[in-house]
This record gives structure tokens, sequence and C-alpha cells, in this order.
């Protein structure tokens, strides 16, 4: 599983098909192929940064 299976004039499709098709990457891939997830991952993300945010600026206040 290293990058020197591919051949060394792979196209970018090629690189982008082996990259999705490696076990760490699947599941991320999975997420992101459905759009309710996609959804569910960015109102997490923002949640967490609203969060940080939050912290950060009451720290530094007081």
């Amino acid at each position: 599983m290293s990058l020197s299976k591919l051949p060394p004039d792979a196209t970018d499709e090629q690189v982008i098909n082996w990259i999705t098709k490696q076990p760490c990457v699947r599941p991320i891939v999975d997420t992101f192929s459905n759009p309710q997830s996609v959804v569910f991952v960015i109102l997490i993300t923002l949640l967490f940064i609203g969060i940080l945010v939050c912290f950060l600026t009451s720290h530094t206040l007081l």
C-alpha cells in the first residue's frame, strides 16, 4: 500500500482512484459521497469551531 505501486506516468484520475481505494481513506470517501452525512460533518465542524472561539475569547477577556 504505497505510492510506488502507481505508474510514474499516472494521470490525475488514476491517482485519485488509487487514493480513494486505500483502506484508511475509504470511510472518508464513503462519508462524503452521502450528502446528508456531509451536512452533518459540516455542522459538527462549525459547532466545534464555535465552542473553540467562545472558549478562547472568554479566556482572553478574563
